[in-house]
């Protein structure tokens, strides 16, 4: 779990993207962005969720904002990955993530329906965003969801 300092301001945000890197490639490429984000961002003060699907990343990152703004610049830049998009953005009072450097539970196909919607050119509202983060607290909380 991450230390919260009172009355600091965590920056929340969410963003989805397409894979850049051959399936083949998938399960190892993603391992390491995994191991290589959790021991960073557990050093920084980063929490948050991942979920991969067979195209598709969804990532919730939440922290300082002098620390999650410049993180996000990084993965815009990251070449494993491509049409990078944010879709909310917020400030909090409370992580909702805070018990994860990050959260991650495997590759799904069953999630891409949810993701693959929000993916740009299509038109993400607030609504839907706020619906994939709810659904991402889901993924990281309860070990009898099956995202296979």
């Amino acid at each position: 779990m991450l230390i919260e300092w009172i009355g600091f301001v965590i920056r929340s945000m969410l963003y989805v993207s397409i894979q850049a890197f051959a399936a083949a490639d998938s399960e190892r490429t993603i391992n390491q962005i995994v191991a290589i984000s959790r021991r960073r961002n557990a050093r920084v003060g980063v929490s948050g969720v991942l979920i991969a699907t067979e195209r598709h990343f969804a990532q919730v990152i939440e922290g300082p904002a002098d620390t999650v703004n410049p993180l996000m610049a990084a993965i815009r830049c990251d070449a494993r990955h491509h049409h990078v998009t944010v879709l909310h953005a917020e400030d909090l009072s409370a992580r909702r993530f805070g018990n994860w450097s990050l959260a991650y539970r495997g590759r799904s196909a069953y999630l891409d329906h949810y993701v693959a919607p929000l993916i740009a050119p299509h038109v993400a509202s607030s609504r839907d965003a706020l619906r994939l983060i709810e659904l991402m607290e889901r993924v990281a909380t309860d070990t009898e969801l099956d995202v296979s």
